[in-house]
């Protein structure tokens, strides 16, 4: 991983382009309890902190592919909708 990072690292100076590390995410997609001898890779000069989950593309991705964060949100979101949809027709009630 930490081959490949270096050679992104290096295309984007070469493109002038810039990479905000603390900005970027390292999610491990296993099943496995414990990662044995993990050691987090560097990028633009930071160490990547590893995350259990990440939004993509509007997509929660949890560690173990589970949906369970993505599902609990969207289902947040549409109570909340639903909760402001019966307040508005209560206060606007013939």
């Amino acid at each position: 991983m930490q081959t490949i990072l270096s050679k992104v690292q290096r295309w984007c100076e070469q493109h002038d382009l810039s990479v905000n590390p603390t900005k970027t995410e390292m999610v491990m997609f296993t099943r496995k309890r414990k990662l044995i001898n993990f050691r987090a890779p560097g990028f633009c000069g930071k160490e990547l902190s590893l995350s259990h989950q990440v939004k993509y593309l509007g997509v929660i991705l949890d560690s173990k592919l589970t949906w369970k964060p993505h599902l609990d949100h969207k289902c947040n979101k549409a109570m909340v909708s639903f909760g402001r949809v019966a307040e508005l027709l209560e206060t606007h009630e013939v």
